[in-house]
């Protein structure tokens, strides 16, 4: 058989030979013959779809039974090699086929747009960008039904009025190219793959040689964490604090809020990156929109957290003094008459850092419980902006393990149906959503904190939420997982999250930790950064971390480590460009040997500055140097200090009676082993009841199993030896 037009190619060639025809008649899927070197000079084609000319018809029916995409490219045969009787499209729709084409065996165009003088191959990509990310299998039924609208009996043009013979030609001839296209299509993924791998490269390199000129001057070795607080000025400059909120906008960090000495905070400082200056921001708070009377002071919290939303600041949570109390006595009596007053809602506020003004962010909807120790990650999607808040701890000192959604774009709370495999209920973790490329960016990243039914145990597991589809999925990136820890702080740079600090039983965590984004492979990995010696007041719980300077550094302020709140400032300079070996050993570093206090129980101690009834002091700006209050343990810490003492002098027992059982053993095979060599006249005949001695006396144990490993145990009487005098 012999193509009729023998100007046109094989529907199975590569995009390029595709497009290489160039011209306007050239109908989709089927350039010029000249690029395809499967086409004869003489017009002979080896192509699959070189079919006879059909000379009869057959019903339509006989095509919806091919499958897809079989089915797509028996309509390909037809568009490339048209019989007698087919009727000619129009240029548009001519277009439009290609595009289809295009899309469904080259995926989205990533091709550059043609010089505006080629008008045909101008047209011909506007079309395929149109399609934008439409699916393969779509653009596949998009095809076939436009080529039914301009011939709705092609299949019985096609094969001859369905002739069987025919009718198996051309679906074998639909499957070599189903399968060809195959190869075709594993080849692009690969290419695809090696281009999204070059990119990631190009990024990382740009990351991590990216400079900002104020951080340039900043006096600090790159790669390491430096101390940054004497070459601070400012006549105002912050007090020690934890469990504050950090954000950057423009050239200035935002410190807001935290804890001081069993005090919560609601100042505001800022420090101007370009001359390292600490202001004090004096903000007001603004009227509400109802015309009701405004709070004298942003509301002192610590435990809330904060993003950066253009120029202004959103503050979410945290504990804090209900308004009505602050407002007065007469306002708090009314405040517990009302039994929804009596549940205290989850509040955020907004501070325009142009304006120097606070005011609350009024959102439709039924707003969650107050809460602490919480997550709060800004999510930019094609529908607009969204913070995720996860977990964190109730007033009752109950772990959280939801998600609400704030819509910034509708001013409402969202509460999503969850799926997946949740993480178990926690506070005191980080969380952030960070990508590029290929990997969504709209995922949000959940890492440590103290989780639910783990007795006040700190968590080293991983997350994903998935916030297009809500569901979230455990993740294990390469690499050395971190060690386990709460209250660390994170920032991202570029696709990768950078960890810091953090605590738990062992002490301060003196590590910072990287999620990255692997350039070459595109997977999740774990690297470790940066490390601080022992003693430094970053290894710490409850600090603030931040990019700063687009992400030419990494600043850092505040912390507790189970001693004193800090006030120290550190940087981190070039921190992409770091890459330190990741063990278990250097990460696990305690700064103190004394008992590690984490923030969320020093936040639920001293009785009166509970989250139930904080005392909170707004605005106090006490030098850093003042005598910091003693806190005392709350009966929860006590009972969990209780039920971790009675764990481990359970494990104690075990082990004992496991040593002395084997201690035990180890004797009697001694006495008998003594028995058979010095016994005299032994033979092999004895039997064993004459080997037995006659009147056992077994070793005392004056001071049990301990005080034989010490040393005190009495000395070991065997069957030759005499019993001491009495």
């Amino acid at each position: 058989p012999r193509c009729r037009r023998t100007s046109r190619q094989s529907p199975t060639a590569s995009p390029a030979s595709r497009s290489a025809g160039g011209r306007s008649s050239v109908v989709a899927g089927a350039p010029d013959r000249r690029a395809d070197p499967r086409v004869t000079p003489s017009g002979s084609a080896t192509c699959p779809f070189s079919w006879r000319v059909p000379r009869t018809r057959a019903t339509k029916t006989m095509a919806s039974r091919i499958p897809f995409p079989n089915r797509f490219y028996a309509a390909v045969g037809f568009a490339a090699n048209p019989p007698l009787g087919a009727r000619a499209v129009a240029d548009e729709t001519r277009l439009l086929l290609y595009a289809l084409y295009q899309q469904a065996t080259a995926g989205p165009c990533r091709a550059p747009k043609p010089w505006g003088w080629n008008a045909i191959e101008s047209a011909k990509w506007s079309s395929w960008t149109q399609l934008g990310d439409t699916a393969a299998i779509d653009a596949m039924r998009m095809y076939v039904s436009t080529m039914e609208e301009e011939n709705p009996d092609w299949f019985s043009l096609f094969t001859d009025g369905g002739d069987p013979a025919r009718v198996a030609e051309v679906l074998e001839a639909a499957a070599e190219a189903v399968a060809a296209a195959g190869a075709e299509s594993e080849l692009a993924a690969s290419r695809e793959r090696e281009r999204e791998a070059a990119e990631r490269l190009k990024r990382a390199e740009a990351v991590a040689s990216r400079s900002h000129p104020a951080v340039d001057r900043i006096d600090a070795e790159e790669g390491a964490w430096t101390t940054l607080t004497k070459q601070i000025g400012g006549a105002h400059k912050p007090r020690g604090r934890y469990a504050h909120a950090m954000a950057t906008v423009g050239d200035d960090v935002f410190v807001i809020g935290g804890n001081a000495g069993g005090r919560r905070l609601g100042d505001v400082f800022a420090l101007h990156l370009p001359n390292l200056t600490w202001r004090r921001v004096e903000a007001k708070v603004a009227a509400e929109d109802g015309g009701d009377a405004p709070l004298a002071s942003f509301p002192a919290r610590s435990g809330h957290a904060a993003v950066s939303w253009g120029t202004k600041v959103v503050v979410v949570g945290g504990y804090h003094e209900d308004a009505a109390a602050a407002q007065g006595a007469a306002a708090a009596a009314r405040a517990r008459e009302n039994a929804e007053a009596a549940a205290p809602k989850l509040d955020a506020w907004v501070l325009d850092t142009e304006t120097s003004e606070w005011r609350r962010l009024a959102l439709r909807g039924p707003a969650p419980p107050a809460r602490g120790g919480h997550t709060a990650t800004l999510v930019r999607g094609e529908a607009g902006a969204k913070i995720v808040v996860f977990g964190g701890e109730d007033r009752r000192g109950r772990l959280l393990d939801d998600v609400h959604v704030i819509d910034l774009a509708d001013k409402s709370w969202v509460a999503p149906q969850i799926r997946g495999v949740a993480p178990a209920a926690r506070a005191g973790h980080v969380a952030a959503s960070f990508g590029g490329g290929s990997r969504a960016v709209t995922d949000v990243y959940v890492f440590g904190g103290v989780s639910a039914g783990a007795a006040g145990e700190v968590s080293g597991e991983l997350f994903a939420l998935d916030t297009m589809s809500m569901t979230w999925r455990e993740l294990e990136p390469a690499g050395v997982p971190p060690v386990p820890r709460a209250g660390a702080a994170g920032a991202v740079v570029g696709e990768a999250w950078f960890i810091a600090g953090g605590g738990g039983a062992g002490g301060g965590r003196r590590d910072t930790v990287a999620l990255r984004v692997e350039p070459s492979s595109g997977e999740l990995e774990w690297t470790s950064a940066a490390e601080v010696d022992a003693g430094s007041s970053l290894a710490a719980e409850g600090a603030g971390v931040v990019a700063v300077g687009g992400g030419a550094a990494l600043l850092a302020f505040g912390g507790y480590d189970g001693a004193k709140y800090s006030a120290e400032a550190h940087v981190l300079k070039r921190p992409a460009a770091g890459r330190l070996p990741m063990t278990k050993t250097k990460m696990l570093s305690p700064v103190k040997q004394k008992e590690w206090v984490s923030a969320a129980e020093t936040e639920a101690r001293r009785g009166e500055r509970s989250p139930l009834g904080p005392s909170p002091v707004a605005g106090e700006t006490k030098d850093a140097s003042e005598t910091e209050e003693e806190v005392e343990a709350s009966p929860r810490a006590v009972a969990r200090a209780l039920a971790e003492t009675r764990r481990a002098l359970s494990e104690e027992r075990s082990k004992s009676s496991r040593l002395e059982a084997s201690l035990a053993e180890t004797r009697l095979q001694l006495d008998r082993l003594m028995r058979k060599v010095g016994g005299g006249g032994s033979s092999a005949t004895t039997s064993p009841r004459d080997a037995e001695p006659r009147s056992p006396s077994p070793p005392r144990r004056a001071k049990g199993v301990w005080g034989f490993l010490a040393g005190d145990a009495p000395e070991y009487r065997g069957a030759n030896s005499s019993a001491p005098s009495a």
